[in-house]
């Protein structure tokens, strides 16, 4: 998302928000959560759409919305949204963060028990108050205690906005320096980072920290150095700059970049063969001679290993496999020839069937699968049985004119309770592929949970399970289920998992990719696109991809589509 877009999605999103905890018609949040996400999707600021007069012909944002933007954009204000907020307290809002605590149940809690912020939310749970609410009951008030817990203990950003952040302090700071990167937690591309580690080289250090520490969006300078600063960002996250000599540069890249056990297990190694490692340089611990540093490679040939790539510097056996040279060949962006998990503005997504089609024929693509949801997801205007299959018309005349790309029609179709699908197999045999997606009742019990995946899994037409633990980052946990089993089950009968690239899902995550290939189960890597940009979304699934160790021959998706279309039948 560019920058400056993201007041303006925030904005729409609390005015649906606000809709629909106040009780306004379904409809007009729906509206309202459209357009945030396509403005989020906008490769260019949105003040540049109003400036050429095309932002009322962006899909989902009509006449009346569009007038509210060029409100805000010009004002900074926007008399709707304060007019709304009049007798809504502004911590009320806050509670929407917590896991299963919707627009709705917030506005229940509020008018009904006078809730207005998280403490008097926590009180009124340890009371048992909120239990007695029509449609709360025991189980609901437990789990609203523990997303509390949660959600007070998560100080994390995903992994999307680091990235954000980083590339743009790079990109400030690049004309100061000789060589620059993003380190920590960001560079290994771990699901969510906390501070921001960036490691830069210059000679003239104290240039590179006067812009750092000038840069427009700070909040507090934590502290200025001729080599380390730190900044905390309007935003909340907090950037760590350090700045070292060019000569040294790969040595503190490398400490900075790895897992605190990673890098333990480095030193030893390199106490081992009489050597010193530190984020100056790899020295001979005798006379003190420096041995390499300037770049990452150096340091671990010297030491006896492979280059171990910073997605795997975990300490969870990279090490062990480079001194083998045993270091798996981690499945690469440009080899994905498809993405399967994708919406348009049939049901919830922002972009036409077309502009979809266009997007991935851009990213080179062989294939692309469009994917919209089933019935059940009334908010996200899933597809009727007839829509459905007009859907499967449109999609075969579209298919029929393209000579560049192969258009396949598939849909993510619901898992309902008792794990059976949201459409008849008379749909379903029509359609190229199903991702199956539980989207409801996430709060069931372990056993009835794994049962109804595996009844999902055993559905003969189905070809991937949808980010399969539901989870999303900061906002729900993931629901409970025997992951071995049902890992064990999707192995067995060729079904795939899905590694979902949304930011806010990177689900599978890393931990449970390993497990899954222990059972030798093969991936479907996705972004669940819901505009034309979002497709670039890919380089989130695959960080999950290669943090779990995965080669190109276990995603699905890697295969040319002859190869694929067998896959499929």
């Amino acid at each position: 998302m560019d920058p400056a877009n993201e007041p303006v999605v925030s904005l729409l999103n609390e005015i649906a928000d606000i809709l629909e905890l106040t009780g306004s018609d379904r409809f007009r949040p729906i509206a309202y959560r459209r357009a945030a996400r396509t403005v989020e999707a906008l490769p260019k600021p949105i003040s540049e759409y109003i400036r050429d007069g095309t932002i009322s012909e962006l899909p989902g944002i009509g006449e009346a919305i569009s007038q509210k933007i060029k409100e805000f954009v010009t004002t900074g204000r926007l008399a709707y949204l304060d007019n709304l907020k009049k007798g809504i307290p502004e911590s009320l809002l806050e509670l929407l963060k917590l896991q299963d605590l919707g627009p709705k149940k917030v506005g229940r809690l509020f008018f009904e028990l006078k809730i207005t912020n998280m403490d008097e939310l926590e009180k009124a749970c340890l009371e048992h108050r909120v239990q007695k609410l029509k449609g709360f009951g025991e189980k609901t008030e437990q789990k609203i205690l523990q997303s509390i817990r949660f959600y007070r203990g998560s100080r994390r950003f995903l992994l999307s906005e680091g990235d954000e952040v980083a590339e743009r302090i790079i990109e400030i700071l690049r004309p100061h320096v000789s060589r620059i990167d993003a380190a920590g937690s960001l560079r290994r591309r771990k699901e969510t980072v906390g501070d921001i580690d960036i490691i830069a080289s210059s000679p003239r250090p104290s240039e590179v920290m006067d812009r750092f520490t000038s840069i427009d969006d700070i909040e507090t300078i934590i502290a200025k150095g001729e080599t380390k600063s730190s900044i905390l960002l309007k935003s909340g996250i907090q950037v760590d700059l350090r700045v070292v000599e060019d000569n040294c540069y790969g040595a503190a890249l490398l400490y900075f970049t790895g897992s605190k056990d990673h890098n333990v297990q480095l030193r030893n190694i390199s106490i081992d063969k009489g050597m010193k490692l530190n984020e100056y340089g790899l020295f001979r611990r005798e006379s003190e001679e420096l041995l390499s540093c300037s770049t990452e490679q150096e340091i671990y040939a010297t030491l006896g290993l492979d280059y171990i790539v910073p997605e795997l510097r975990e300490a969870r056996g990279e090490i062990e496999a480079a001194a083998s040279r045993r270091l798996p060949k981690l499945v690469e962006l440009k080899q994905v020839r498809g993405d399967l998990h994708v919406h348009t503005n049939w049901s919830d997504g922002s972009s036409p069937l077309e502009e979809m089609i266009e997007a991935a024929k851009q990213l080179h693509y062989e294939y692309i699968g469009i994917s919209d949801h089933s019935p059940s997801e009334k908010i996200a205007n899933g597809l009727s049985v007839e829509r459905m299959k007009e859907q499967i018309k449109r999609i075969a005349r579209l298919r029929d004119k393209e000579s560049e790309i192969h258009v396949l029609c598939g849909s993510e179709v619901d898992i309902l309770p008792d794990g059976s699908l949201d459409y008849p197999d008379e749909i379903l045999s029509q359609l190229d592929f199903v991702i199956a997606s539980v989207h409801s009742r996430f709060n069931m019990e372990k056993q009835e949970m794994t049962k109804r995946l595996l009844n999902a899994i055993s559905n003969d037409y189905v070809t991937a399970i949808g980010h399969p633990t539901g989870r999303q980052l900061g906002r729900r946990e993931a629901y409970s289920f025997d992951a071995d089993t049902v890992f064990r089950e999707a192995a067995e009968k060729g079904v795939l998992l899905e590694i979902n690239g949304s930011p806010e899902r990177l689900d599978l995550n890393d931990a449970l990719v390993m497990e899954a290939s222990k059972f030798k189960c093969k991936f479907l890597l996705s972004t669940d696109a819901h505009h034309r940009t979002s497709l670039l979304n890919m380089k989130y699934a695959i960080a999950m991809a290669r943090r779990g160790w995965l080669e190109a021959e276990a995603v699905a998706n890697t295969l040319s589509f002859s190869r694929f279309s067998k896959l499929l039948n």
